[in-house]
């Protein structure tokens, strides 16, 4: 038994130890399907050094005759030589990270697209001409500086959070797909113009010694460091950048004003956070002059340490005494808010160079705004309230939806512009906004809105929420109203006789009456409570128009329209005749012709006023002439079925001589009516 029980043991631990072998070459099998290819400098050494996701795994480097297996790991293996047996050596494992540094004129191109599984490349200073990494979208790190790059496309790279590119020949650089970006030099290449506004994860840029004469940091609110020294930059901005502790701006073409505005726009810090500031190389500096002429003061009171780039002594005193422009505390817009969530803001200013405060919680921003628009920009929301302080004319707020619940611009009676739809507001005073020309709110949940004070307005957009009345007789300022998709029930508009554009589509109305909006070119009304007497009515009422006033007429949707048989029982030929084009609003394609034949009351001639308006010669053989002292705008010939078979615009003759004969209506309209006769074709 003891001897039976000694041969069992033996045996289970000769299987352990076969299947611990087996688990062994497992391990240290090389993965065939992952290569990289560098073209190489045959007899040379060539030093490399590699990392894998796994302990253990195995590497194969081949090269002519020389082949070496080595083992890797998560940790990086250590760079060590590796001889070139051939102009070429491939790299055959599961590598992520891939190290060949430093080998000069030694490596002229390296191939990476068989392995796909790369998170790191470094492959600075070599000879590389060129670098695809189109393959490679795991790939995190990227460190490609000082070879001889002219191009680098880095568009598949969408999870590159680190990029070193300096010290190539790159006249372009685009950057707009790498969102994850925190770092990136690109400094010492030859580029002219630089997006980052798409990289708002970005810690440290790097853009020196290159030709850009511009750079926008202002989305980039997370850019601790940044260098944009030996450039052709005239003005900086870094206001956004509440993180920035480091900027490097010598060598460029800044002013004297610039420099202080530069200051101005530097963040406040604390004294621990050791933030420094280099606007000049050394005291022989070529703008020492200039920067001397400033007040370094405004940089040291935010904690800046003021310091030459070489050596990093203290710049003395500078002579300057400019004072910050200040922001004017007495305007205010207060915004109710989602806490914790981005909102998103544009701001317009009446002057250049305002300041601009944006406070919620314990968080501030200070940006500067001017005569154009900010691009849109997105600030946290610390706290349940948002105040934009200082002399803003344009807010626009638009699309936060249920991020910005209240908006509140009592405090701000210099705005002129608001645009605040697609929120979920419930309510909006803009009765102390006397100044407002343009109001935009749309989609929201108003049930009122009162813009009786707002007598400057001209543009009026409150479709898509509850209104159920709209008093708009102040407003007589108005070329622009959008009301659509509300409860009205009726519409007043009589008193906006500069009205261009009338959209009150989806309500509830019964009538509408546009004959004071002289002006008006474009009018959409579909989804309402028309019947076939309120359209032709309304076609009554439509101004007359000149053929190249384009002016559109919307009475339905589509086709299918609900209000289709009814429309098709009106006479759009009233609208057509004062040349209004009577169109679907989906695809803008006319309307067929309807079958109605009302005659509008108040704009028929009848036959006893042929002395302002007669036909000759009647009957006529050739070409009709219209005789009359008004302006002609349209000649429409119908038969006796109420076919048209001929018409003329802007015209006082028109050609019959295709026409058979018999007796046909002619209908005139003239600037001042609609004139319906017979006449006789010979």
């Amino acid at each position: 038994m003891k001897n039976l029980f000694q041969k069992t043991m033996m045996t289970i631990a000769l299987i352990v130890a076969m299947m611990t072998t087996a688990g062994n070459l497992t391990a240290q099998t090389v993965d065939e399907t992952k290569k990289i290819v560098l073209t190489v400098k045959q007899g040379e050494d060539i030093i490399l050094d590699f990392q894998a996701s796994s302990e253990n795994t195995k590497v194969r480097i081949a090269s002519g005759s020389n082949t070496q297996e080595i083992t890797t790991s998560i940790n990086w293996t250590g760079a060590a030589n590796y001889q070139a047996g051939g102009t070429t050596m491939t790299i055959i494992g599961a590598v992520t990270g891939f190290n060949c540094n430093r080998n000069g004129e030694k490596i002229t191109a390296i191939d990476v697209s068989g392995n796909t599984a790369l998170t790191k490349l470094y492959c600075y200073r070599n000879e590389l001409n060129s670098l695809d990494i189109s393959k490679n979208i795991a790939l995190k790190e990227l460190s490609c500086f000082g070879n001889k790059l002219s191009s680098l496309d880095i568009s598949h790279n969408t999870a590159l959070t680190r990029l070193y590119c300096h010290l190539n020949q790159l006249n372009s650089l685009d950057v707009s797909h790498n969102t994850a970006l925190e770092e990136l030099d690109c400094s010492k290449n030859q580029l002219g113009s630089l997006d980052v506004s798409g990289n708002i994860a970005l810690k440290y840029l790097s853009c020196s010694e290159n030709q850009l004469n511009s750079l926008d940091v202002s989305h980039n609110t997370a850019l601790e460091e940044l260098d944009c020294s030996k450039n052709q930059l005239g003005l900086l901005d870094v206001s956004s950048n509440n993180a920035l502790t480091k900027l490097y701006c010598n060598s460029n073409n800044f002013t004297t004003q610039a420099f202080n505005d530069l200051m101005c726009s530097l963040p406040t810090h604390q004294a621990s956070d050791a933030a420094t500031f280099y606007p000049l190389l050394e005291t022989s500096d070529t703008k020492a002059s200039t920067f001397q002429a400033t007040n370094s003061t405004i940089a040291k009171d935010k904690n800046w340490k003021v310091r030459y780039l070489n050596g990093g002594a203290d710049i003395p005193a500078t002579t300057g005494s400019y004072v910050c422009p200040m922001v004017d505390e007495s305007k205010k817009i207060v915004l109710t808010v989602k806490q914790g969530q981005a909102i998103r803001l544009k701001l317009q200013a009446a002057a250049e160079n305002t300041k601009v405060k944006i406070v919620s919680g314990d968080t501030q921003h200070e940006i500067t705004a001017g005569t154009e628009w900010t691009d849109y920009q997105s600030y946290q929301a610390e706290g349940t309230t948002m105040t934009i302080s200082g002399e803003v004319t344009g807010f626009d707020c638009i699309g936060n939806r249920d991020k910005i619940t209240g908006i509140d611009i009592s405090g701000n009676n210099a705005l002129t512009v608001l645009s605040c739809f697609s929120n979920k507001l419930s309510s909006l005073d803009v009765s102390k906004n006397i100044a407002l020309t343009v109001l935009s709110c749309s989609s929201n949940q108003l049930s009122s809105l009162d813009v009786s004070n707002n007598i400057a307005l001209k543009e009026l957009s409150c479709g898509d929420n509850k209104l159920s009345s709209l008093d708009v007789s102040k407003n007589t300022a108005l070329t622009m109203l959008y009301c659509h998709k509300n409860q009205l029930s009726s519409l007043d508009i009589s008193s906006n006789t500069a009205l261009t554009k009338l959209s009150c589509y989806e309500n509830q109305l019964n009538s509408l009456d546009v004959s004071k909006n002289t002006a008006l070119k474009e009018l959409s009304c579909y989804g309402n409570n028309f019947t076939t007497q309120a359209f032709d009515d309304l076609m009554c009422s439509l101004p007359i128009r000149e053929v190249s006033d384009d002016a559109k007429f919307y009475p339905l949707r589509s086709a299918s329209d609900s209000k289709a048989t009814i429309f098709q029982a009106a006479n759009s030929t009233i609208a057509k005749d004062k040349n209004w084009k009577v169109i679907y609003r989906t695809n803008g394609a006319d309307i067929p012709a309807t079958t109605g034949t009302y005659v509008c009351p108040s704009t028929l001639f009848t036959e006893a006023s042929t002395a302002t308006l007669s036909l000759y010669p009647n009957p006529v053989e050739d070409v009709l002439q219209i005789e009359t002292g008004d302006a002609v705008r349209s000649i429409r010939i119908y038969n006796v079925y109420g076919t048209e078979v001929a018409t003329a615009t802007n015209a006082t003759a028109i050609s019959l001589a295709h026409l058979p004969a018999g007796v046909y209506a002619v209908r005139v309209v003239t600037d001042k009516g609609i004139a319906t006769l017979s006449m006789i074709k010979k």
